[in-house]
């Protein structure tokens, strides 16, 4: 008996010990660890430039740490050192400004999200906590994988910890759940915003919260991120994501038709086939660290380079995707986007078009116009399922069923017109 405990334990010691984990305490996929030591090893000379930029960052001109500087360039293509991340994008993102020049504070905002949500808000918040990083051990809700995780404690998952060397960690750390923290954040964030909860919040708070383990501070980095950075991907509404996902399809089919024509014979849009670059900002898309960097530029360069910055990616793997069977195009992109451990270049030509973009009517006008198409088709959906209530409701006890009326009042709307909204 106590040979096979033995023998188990040692068994359980060696599958530990394969089990590889990222930046920020994610495991990575046992088919990709090759592809990560690779990375890992060129990793340590990266951090050095990262340093160099970071300086050249801190005793620059203030101009030309703004957009359209040099230095902020440089910083965004390169990406930030990971022991100054939190406080790059916290400068950045203007927390202890939006801090300060508020009348409410987190705890209030918190308190009052409390008694003012719904149950429903608040049970759907504790859902999407629970469902934003269901396998990492800081939101795990398994405590079978939380012991696993408190039995690897040799390294603490701190910001000085992904920095070092390679900024690679070999296990997290489990000290404490976050997901209670997460949830926090979340209500306090619904309670600020005007228009409530939106699922978009979850992404980026989990984020901010695996970056500094401090629940205020990532409260306010997330209001400066979803407020300024990407109030267009975060919204309510999804009227100016569902744009921006037209904008894509716009461009390929006017730059690249072959690679659109491809996509509608598999039944797709492009827009479909980069959506986890737009509704998760690209993490659990690329690789941790590429994703981080994303952020980096997002945060430091807007918003704005975010589709350009899919559109590159779309075209980067134009040949991959057109030698791939139409049908499965989505996990032909999702499975090059997780070994794109490089995103140097991908970024600079981004950041180039965005800093451009405003600057074209066509750009500008596409998007208006978009949303515009986007939201009466939206309004024209809402009327649909308004109308299908209300007919349902009006024919209780008649000799007519629900598909039936479901047939004639799609035929009543021309339901074909605004199929790929819905």
């Amino acid at each position: 008996s106590d040979a096979n405990t033995v023998t188990a334990l040692s068994s359980s010691e060696d599958e530990l010990a394969d089990v590889m984990y990222d930046v920020l305490g994610f495991e990575i996929p046992e088919a990709l660890h090759v592809e990560e030591d690779a990375a890992r090893m060129s990793r340590a000379e990266h951090r050095s430039r990262q340093g160099e930029y970071l300086d050249v960052y801190r005793k620059c001109a203030r101009k030309q740490q703004n957009i359209g500087g040099d230095a902020c360039l440089a910083l965004a293509v390169n990406g930030v050192h990971p022991d100054h991340r939190a406080e790059i994008w916290a400068e950045k993102l203007k927390a202890h400004v939006k801090q300060n020049a508020s009348g409410t504070s987190f705890y209030q905002y918190l308190e009052q999200g409390r008694t003012t949500l719904s149950e429903d808000e608040i049970k759907m918040i504790e859902t999407d906590a629970g469902a934003v990083f269901p396998t990492h051990p800081r939101f795990c809700v398994d405590q079978e994988a939380l012991s696993r995780g408190h039995s690897r404690q040799n390294s603490t998952h701190s910001l000085a910890s992904m920095a070092s060397g390679s900024g690679y960690v070999e296990h997290p750390s489990v000290g404490y759940c976050l997901l209670s923290t997460l949830q926090s954040i979340l209500i306090a964030a619904a309670a600020r915003s005007p228009h409530g909860y939106c699922a978009g919040f979850v992404v980026p708070a989990a984020i901010m919260l695996l970056l500094t383990e401090d629940e205020e501070a990532s409260f306010w980095m997330l209001a400066g991120f979803v407020e300024d950075v990407v109030p267009h991907v975060v919204s309510r509404s999804m009227i100016p994501l569902y744009s921006e996902g037209k904008c894509v399809d716009l461009e390929i089919n006017m730059s690249e038709p072959e690679l659109h024509a491809h996509c509608v014979a598999g039944d797709c849009r492009p827009a479909l086939v980069v959506a986890g670059l737009f509704t998760r900002l690209g993490v659990g898309v690329l690789p941790t660290e590429s994703a981080l960097r994303l952020w980096d530029a997002l945060i430091l360069e807007g918003g704005q380079i975010l589709t350009p910055f899919a559109l590159v990616m779309l075209k980067s793997m134009k040949a991959t995707l057109m030698a791939a069977d139409a049908k499965s195009l989505c996990d032909v992109f999702d499975d090059c986007a997780a070994r794109m451990h490089e995103v140097s270049d991908a970024l600079l030509d981004a950041i180039i078009i965005g800093r451009d973009a405003p600057s074209k009517f066509d750009s500008l006008s596409i998007r208006v116009a978009e949303r515009a198409v986007t939201a009466d088709a939206l309004n024209d959906l809402n009327s649909f399922y308004e109308l299908l209530d209300q007919l349902q409701n009006q024919v209780e006890g008649c000799q007519i069923s629900r598909s039936a009326l479901d047939y004639m009042t799609r035929s009543t709307y021309m339901y074909d017109e605004f199929y790929d909204v819905d």
